[in-house]
């Protein structure tokens, strides 16, 4: 257990608290030798059996320690350990803990989603590159997992699509004497337009070729060309004149808006915004985890905590890959925070939650945690705005149904050590046992 331990805390070191866990304080390594250490200290118990007074340390001491191990084993499995975040005014009633978790969403006009499926997933012990993995909850549902990077770095990308339901995208470049502008715009089923304005001027991208007439002033449109997917057609008001055209990629037009020209960099036909994944070797503060799925024919990258939204003709998926949520039952409403600082600095000396729990109002500070329904709620820290004011309260949400086990363990193992110094005192005096 020392040399396990010793090897622990050097991954812990190289990488992080995360990965030593799983490949070192949760491996079938140091389960093992739990489990060996439990047996051994039972067998050592019984092979002093008949007891004898003098045993009696030797009995507390182990048996603490198998209680310890019980204990520890009972929190693995039943226990929590995680986090709830949220704003000021704002409820929650989920904490989110280590254990991943693959979800998949789907709505019809963007605000109310229903649940297809969540399910628990570890692709550290369970890598897809062994086999490939599915995940579905009936028809149109089929997640398959074709990758998994531990480590990885990631990149925002406006990326090309096969699925005619994206809309549009299109990378422009706008200079004049005064200003340089680049960016992108995207428009898709639900997001009907994107927009970007620069000063006086506004640029719009349209999901699709406009049905009325288009009217405005300094604003130029684009809009797919129905006869080419390399070309995206414009209307381009100024000074109240209204031009028609086309462009490709390279091309460049003059706006009329002072001496800005428009040059447009990239144009994709179908598009979506997401993310790629670069895999690294040793992970660093932005790095993160990142699996390769194939959901309804296309192929996708997820980062933790990075939704994708895929779009299709009659509605929207939202695919999640982050920690799973856990609902605690009831609701927790955050009426207040308040800060304390040290004398003339930013630094925070206290910090406290004012929630509303079921009606009644419960103060929540660093010494002073909530206990509801077998959950402890502690105040872990807070999130701030640039300014310095305190936007969200982060609490660390705790249920240990092993701590009275290793709390007696633990007090058997200091009466067995007492209890050993005072029988050499008295010179086994005792006469506990017969």
């Amino acid at each position: 257990m020392g040399i396990i331990s010793a090897v622990g805390t050097f991954y812990e070191s190289l990488y992080n608290a995360e990965y030593a866990k799983l490949v070192v304080y949760q491996s079938f390594w140091m389960v093992g030798i739990q489990i060996l250490l439990a047996i051994n200290l039972s067998a050592v118990m019984f092979d002093r059996w008949p007891w004898k007074e003098r045993h009696i340390p030797f009995l507390l001491a182990h048996i603490g320690i198998i209680l310890v191990l019980v204990g520890s084993v009972q929190t693995y499995f039943f226990g929590i350990d995680g986090m709830m975040v949220f704003p000021l005014g704002g409820k929650n009633r989920f904490v989110k803990v280590n254990e991943k978790e693959l979800s998949l969403y789907s709505s019809l006009d963007g605000s109310k989603f229903e649940t297809l499926f969540a399910k628990p997933v570890n692709f550290f012990k369970n890598n897809p590159e062994d086999k490939e993995l599915i995940y579905n909850q009936g028809a149109y549902t089929e997640v398959k997992i074709k990758d998994y990077y531990l480590f990885a770095e990631s990149k925002n990308k406006t990326l090309s699509s096969e699925n005619t339901s994206d809309g549009p995208a299109l990378r422009f470049f706008i200079e004049g004497s005064r200003a340089k502008e680049t960016g992108w715009l995207i428009a898709n089923k639900v997001f009907k337009e994107d927009d970007r304005v620069l000063g006086p001027a506004r640029l719009t991208l349209l999901e699709s070729a406009p049905e009325k007439a288009l009217k405005g002033d300094n604003q130029i449109y684009f809009y797919p060309n129905e006869s080419s997917k390399e070309k995206v057609n414009y209307t381009l008001f100024s000074s109240g004149k209204k031009s028609e055209g086309s462009m490709s990629t390279g091309d460049t037009i003059n706006s009329g808006w002072m001496d800005f020209n428009i040059k447009l960099l990239d144009y994709k036909r179908h598009a979506y915004r997401g993310l790629s994944y670069t895999k690294i070797k040793t992970p660093h503060a932005q790095s993160t985890e990142a699996v390769n799925v194939d959901f309804m024919g296309e192929n996708y990258w997820l980062g933790v905590g990075r939704p994708l939204k895929v779009f299709k003709e009659d509605r929207v998926y939202i695919l999640t890959y982050g920690k799973k949520r856990i609902d605690i039952g009831f609701d927790l409403m955050l009426k207040n925070f308040k800060v304390g600082r040290h004398q003339g600095t930013m630094r925070a000396a206290s910090y406290e939650s004012l929630v509303d729990v079921e009606g009644e109002e419960t103060l929540i500070s660093m010494n002073e945690p909530l206990k509801k329904n077998g959950l402890t709620f502690y105040q872990s820290s807070f999130q701030e705005d640039e300014m310095g004011k305190p936007t969200h309260s982060v609490l660390s949400v705790n249920r240990d149904p092993g701590r009275f086990l290793k709390y007696l363990g633990c007090l058997l193992i200091a009466l067995g050590s007492l209890s050993l110094f005072y029988m050499k005192k008295k010179g086994h005096k005792w006469r506990f046992l017969k």
